[in-house]
C-alpha cells in the first residue's frame, strides 16, 4: 500500500512537472512569435524607407543636373529622372517583397519549433539562434556617380 502511494505522489509531481515544461514552452513559443511578427514589420518599414529615400535622393541629383542642361536635355534628363526613382522604387518593393517572404507564418512557425525548450535541456536555444534584424535587409541600391 505504502508503495502504492509513494508510486501515485510520484505521477503527481512528474505530471506537474511535465504541465509546467508545457507552458514554458508554450509562452517562449508565443514570446518568439510575436517578436518575430515584430521584426517582420521592422524589416517592412526599412526596406521602404529606404527605397524612398534612393528614390529621393535619385530625383534630387538629377533634378540638379537637369538644371545646367538646355530645355530638350532637361526634359531627357527630367524622364530620366522618373525612370530611375521608378527602378528605386520597384527595388525597394522587391526587398519588402523579400522580406515578407522571409517571414510568412509557415516559416515564422518552423522557427518557433526549433526553439522551443525540449524536456531534458532547458533553455539550450534561445532569441540569439533566431536571425536578427539586420540581417534580412540588404543594402540599398548603388547610385550611379
Amino acid at each position: 500500500q505504502n508503495l502504492a502511494i509513494a508510486r501515485t505522489q510520484r505521477n503527481q509531481r512528474d505530471h506537474i512537472t511535465e504541465q509546467k515544461e508545457r507552458n514554458m514552452a508554450s509562452d517562449l513559443r508565443q514570446a518568439l512569435f510575436r517578436q518575430l511578427e515584430q521584426d517582420a514589420t521592422d524589416n517592412r518599414s526599412n526596406a521602404q524607407a529606404t527605397t524612398s529615400e534612393a528614390a529621393r535622393f535619385q530625383q534630387e541629383k538629377l533634378a540638379t543636373d537637369a538644371r545646367g542642361v538646355k530645355s530638350t536635355g532637361a526634359r531627357g534628363t527630367s524622364a530620366g529622372a522618373s525612370g530611375l526613382a521608378l527602378d528605386a522604387r520597384e527595388d525597394g518593393a522587391n526587398k519588402a517583397s523579400k522580406a515578407r517572404e522571409l517571414h510568412t507564418p509557415e516559416s515564422l512557425y518552423a522557427a518557433c519549433r526549433r526553439a522551443v525548450i525540449s524536456p531534458g535541456e532547458p533553455h539550450r536555444r534561445s532569441v540569439e539562434s533566431l536571425p536578427r534584424q539586420n540581417e534580412l535587409i540588404e543594402t540599398p541600391p548603388r547610385l550611379p556617380p
